[in-house]
């Protein structure tokens, strides 16, 4: 038995009367009514019943088969280092249609502090196409700051690139400045390393003492600037120096694994 269903008004005298089959169908009619008014406001004619899409579809006997697809949510609690570890291995990777990694390091460090601060986060969403094989539908930025973090080299803007200097204090002899950018856990955990290590200390003040000349150099006329130091002594302050820039991506990776470590033993 046929159905009667008035569409495109509350009055019966304005509207249309559509008659069909099945649920399905008035569905379908609903949609090319609005496809065929698209139409006539693009094309600034009068409504013409005949090029209303729904009457070939509502004169047919049998319904259309809907493809129905099952859909099955895992949740999973993985942790910073396994995430990062997914994503070093290829396992995670990001598609085509996600856009570029944007973040700035403020946001990017925010997200970080919340992390090792043991404070929640949003949802990450990864499909599994394989087994061990995920793409990234939605969290590509947060995912890139936890690669990014512990991999030690935020992509950075040429802007933030010619500020690096401000991270530092040049007259200390220390990189506590710099430290305090990653939060105050990872502050705290480096400045005890720093203490308990007299390499890390002395390579640290190298580092300082060669931001100090660079400073200088910029600073004063290249033609007239005199350097104290020779170049082999500038030399063995790089080599020095070497051994914090190389330490730094291994110290933020011990935090992470310490502070993790710290949490599930509480939980326990």
């Amino acid at each position: 038995m046929d159905k009667t269903r008035l569409l495109g008004s509350d009055t019966k005298e304005d509207a249309i009367d559509v008659r069909y089959k099945s649920e399905y169908n008035v569905l379908l009619a609903e949609q090319c009514i609005v496809k065929a008014t698209i139409i006539v406001m693009d094309n600034n004619y009068p409504f013409d019943e005949e090029q209303i899409w729904f009457n070939d579809y509502a004169d047919e006997e049998d319904d259309f088969q809907i493809d129905e697809y099952d859909l099955t949510s895992t949740p999973n609690d993985f942790n910073v280092i396994t995430i990062f570890n997914f994503m070093e291995s290829g396992a995670v990777k990001i598609p085509g249609f996600q856009r570029n990694y944007v973040w700035d390091i403020n946001r990017a460090s925010k997200l970080i502090e919340s992390i090792i601060l043991g404070l929640p986060i949003p949802q990450i969403f990864l499909y599994e196409e394989a087994r061990n094989k995920f793409l990234i539908i939605n969290g590509q930025q947060r995912l890139m700051s936890i690669y990014y973090f512990i991999k030690g080299r935020f992509p950075l803007k040429e802007k933030r690139v010619e500020l690096y200097h401000t991270y530092f204090s040049w007259k200390d002899t220390n990189a506590n400045s710099f430290f305090g950018l990653f939060g105050d856990i990872f502050s705290n955990f480096i400045k005890q390393e720093v203490r308990n290590s007299e390499q890390l200390s002395s390579s640290i003040k190298a580092f300082i003492e060669i931001g100090r000349e660079r400073n200088r150099l910029v600073h004063q006329d290249f033609g007239t600037f005199s350097l104290e130091k020779t170049s082999d002594e500038i030399y063995l302050l790089y080599k020095d120096a070497l051994v914090f820039v190389n330490a730094l991506p291994d110290k933020l990776r011990q935090c992470l694994q310490k502070n993790e470590a710290e949490k599930i033993g509480t939980e326990k």
